[in-house]
């Protein structure tokens, strides 16, 4: 589960506390970079972050186990000793000076520690770790309340995943004979194949009634906008079909696999990240849609839950005018407060992060 975390870069123990400060602590990426300094000579400290608001420091520290082992209290007492460094703003100073891991000075310093101690902000620990706690640990805690436990118990009770439509994960084709495709890997990894689909066949892809097909993209279908309505237009002028390729922005397609041949491009699991207007568009006007109306397609062979795709989505989607409201929408943060909205209210409250948006995250009729 650490997801992109998991980074060869990282050690094992600072992958899984970047998991954890992201999904329950909610912190944002740059947040979270910027808080970690687990390594070498980190004073058996692997991250700090300060509160101002509630005039708190938050102290971490992640372990790791392998097996079926449980928690004891001999880890949590190191830890106790750990914390005796921020007793006062002495302390504070003194690991400063004298730790050599420059990522925890630079963090006592620039989130000046020292002074918020010396303030009387509030010193909590933190500790994180996939193991069970045992009930030597649990008497620890039960005279210990500076520190707070996420074991494996506390893990599985507080995680909250997030409620996202799936890619669509039926395949399907699109006739490309007659017309020229051009394949454009872009490293090892990635693929890219930009061709002038027929709208006759891009409308056959599931998902466009009910919204799930564009679950990814910032924004739902927005209806009657003035852009919405010049697509109209020229959706129903025929004369104007074979002109598409030249005057429409064209579409932005994330799949989870990708089949260029010389007549068809098959994909499945796929999501539309930007093109959800003239999808809609053209579904709604399916009558006026004639064989030369192709719209120029990007199919990127990327899962739609990466930061990469994240980042096509963001550069992708200025058709309609966007706001950073909109590119938040699909933030884990977002979504994450959105399912917990959604489900704690059973139905009686909805959080809406995009527009188009209607209670069960489907577009407004």
């Amino acid at each position: 589960m650490f997801g992109t975390h998991a980074v060869k870069q990282r050690a094992e123990s600072r992958q899984f506390l970047a998991w954890f400060l992201e999904n329950y602590w909610r912190l944002e990426e740059t947040e979270v970079e910027d808080c970690i300094c687990d390594g070498s000579y980190d004073k058996g400290l692997d991250g700090i972050y300060v509160s101002e608001q509630l005039s708190q420091i938050d102290v971490f520290q992640a372990r790791i186990v392998k097996g079926k082992k449980t928690l004891g209290d001999a880890a949590l007492h190191e830890f106790q000793g750990a914390l005796a460094q921020f007793k006062d703003a002495k302390s504070v100073k003194n690991m400063a000076a004298t730790t050599k891991n420059k990522e925890l000075a630079g963090l006592l310093q620039e989130q000046e520690i020292a002074k918020k101690v010396d303030e009387g902000y509030v010193v909590r620990g933190v500790f994180i770790t996939n193991a069970p706690r045992d009930q030597n640990a649990i008497d620890f805690l039960s005279t210990n309340a500076a520190i707070i436990l996420y074991d494996e118990i506390a893990l599985r009770k507080a995680f909250v995943p997030i409620d996202k439509t799936d890619p669509i994960a039926t395949e399907i084709s699109f006739d490309v004979s007659g017309v020229p495709v051009m394949e454009y890997p872009i490293g090892t990894d990635l693929k890219m194949a930009i061709a002038p689909l027929a709208a006759q066949d891009l409308t056959k892809m599931e998902g466009i009634p009910n919204g799930e097909l564009f679950a990814w993209n910032v924004r739902q279908w927005l209806k009657k906008t003035k852009v919405n309505k010049d697509i109209e237009k020229s959706i129903k002028s025929q004369e104007e079909h074979k002109y598409f390729p030249a005057f429409h922005n064209g579409l932005t397609i994330l799949c989870k696999s990708l089949k260029p041949t010389k007549d068809k491009i098959t994909i499945s699991g796929y999501a539309v990240v930007n093109g959800c207007q003239s999808i809609t568009g053209l579904y709604e006007n399916n009558t006026s849609i004639s064989s030369d109306l192709r719209l120029l397609t990007k199919l990127i062979q990327v899962s739609a839950d990466t930061p990469l795709a994240l980042k096509i989505t963001d550069h992708t989607n200025n058709q309609n005018g966007t706001t950073h409201r909109y590119l938040q929408s699909n933030s884990p943060i977002q979504t994450r407060l959105q399912t917990e909205i959604n489900n704690g209210s059973k139905g009686k409250l909805h959080y809406r992060i995009k527009r188009g948006e209607h209670q069960s995250g489907q577009p407004t009729k």
